[in-house]
């Protein structure tokens, strides 16, 4: 009897955060998965991911197994600032990473038609290449990025650049000066103490 492989929830990939990976077989398939392609263990709930690993996993029906099936899940690695990611290897394929930065936007780069596909942000004495069609409209030079990205960290013949960004982590803002702060928090003293006069 001809067995087919489990099927995995989700395809090999890098992760940004903690996943889960279901497996499927055939009716009356029971399943095997490890993370060594030795040790196999009788599948009985969705697996969880948190660290990059290989899942292996076949199908056993009447004593009839199946091909070893395999996807590979790369985590990516989190960088306190942007310090820490210039030192970190880049590859040309990209590695996963997620970087936490209170940066500002120096200069924009254009590419021949006129559209934004570079951003430099300097944190410190660090400057942060970020290559994509996707910068968000506020991330204009003066600006300060706070939070963290996600993405692929790549060395592009020789130049290191964040490329495939998830910006959904970090906000693009003016720079607030204490003295505009202190202004602020008057302000809404003044405001508060307005409203609770008779």
């Amino acid at each position: 009897k001809v067995v087919s492989a489990p099927s995995f929830s989700l395809s090999g990939c890098n992760l940004f955060a903690r996943a889960t990976v279901e497996l499927t077989a055939e009716e009356g398939a029971a399943i095997y998965w490890s993370t060594d392609n030795e040790n196999f263990v009788a599948y009985a709930e969705p697996i969880a991911i948190d660290a990059t690993c290989t899942i292996y996993a076949y199908a056993e029906v009447e004593g009839s197994k199946s091909v070893v099936a395999s996807a590979e899940y790369v985590m990516a690695t989190t960088y306190d600032n942007v310090a820490a990611l210039l030192a970190a290897e880049a590859t040309s394929a990209g590695v996963p990473v997620i970087v936490k930065l209170e940066a500002t936007v120096d200069s924009l780069g254009l590419n021949k038609s006129g559209e934004v596909t570079s951003a430099f942000l300097v944190e410190g004495t660090d400057t942060l290449m970020i290559y994509d069609y996707n910068i968000p409209a506020d991330y204009v030079v003066g600006n300060v990025v706070k939070g963290q990205l996600a993405g692929l960290w790549k060395d592009y013949k020789g130049t290191l650049e964040l490329c495939n960004v998830d910006y959904s982590g970090a906000t693009a803002s003016e720079p607030t000066t204490p003295e505009a702060e202190e202004f602020m928090a008057a302000a809404m003293a003044l405001a508060s103490l307005t409203e609770t006069m008779p």
